[in-house]
């Protein structure tokens, strides 16, 4: 027999076991509810005590007559934490600025809307993903073309013969370009589109050669 749970506090006996949830209710003057279990043709109906208020009655009655369930399985409908308004500036806002940090988004908000209260870091973050549907994208480079990968395998087979034989040569560089901003604000499932400046400014390159055990040679050089 399939057991159902039951949000009723009981006072059974220690010598009683658990029982399914009753079919019915009744209670008396001194708010003492006594369950008429479920059980099998031919076993002994084992009694259950639970004491209960009048309100938690009243609230039980209520749900099996609207909803013709013990349990209220109807959800809340969480609302918009934010006006229509607020929602409106925001998107906007994060399409003029993707790479807004959340500090200077608040004190934006805080400019804007004066009289908005719930814009704490947690309450802007809840609305940005939940509410707006904005994720913060992250930049990466390019990965290489599987093409372009098996290309270079198959030139370099004749000469391989061992790990150790390998030299590798590797560049890297600043320059202006580097203080730009790693993340980016956009809506679900669509890519951050976000101006970059044109002009490198100051520039500083490394090359260095090395191989799987040590480095060999490296050398460093600026640019204007």
């Amino acid at each position: 027999m399939a057991r159902q749970r039951s949000h009723l506090r009981t006072t059974e006996h220690p010598s009683e076991r658990t029982v399914p949830l009753c079919q019915r209710l009744c209670r008396d003057e001194s708010k003492t509810a006594i369950l008429g279990p479920v059980h099998p043709p031919g076993c002994a109906a084992i009694p259950l005590r639970a004491i209960l208020v009048t309100s938690n009655l009243s609230k039980v009655e209520q749900d099996v007559s609207t909803t013709g369930h013990v349990c209220n399985t109807k959800r809340r409908v969480r609302e918009k934490r934010w006006p229509p308004e607020v929602n409106s500036w925001v998107s906007e806002y994060a399409i003029a600025h993707p790479c807004f940090y959340i500090e200077e988004f608040e004190e934006a908000l805080r400019l804007q809307f004066p009289s908005l209260n719930n814009i704490s870091a947690s309450t802007i973050c809840r609305a940005l993903m939940y509410d707006l549907g904005l994720t913060r994208k992250e930049k990466r480079a390019r990965e290489a073309d599987e093409f372009e990968l098996r290309d270079y395998y198959r030139r370099l087979s004749p000469y391989y013969s061992y790990p150790d034989q390998l030299v590798f040569v590797d560049e890297t560089s600043k320059d202006g370009r580097d203080s730009i901003r790693k993340y980016a604000w956009s809506k679900r499932n669509q890519k951050a589109i976000v101006d970059l400046p044109f002009s490198r400014g100051q520039r500083v390159s490394a090359l260095a050669s090395f191989t799987t055990a040590e480095f060999l040679s490296w050398e460093y050089r600026w640019y204007d």
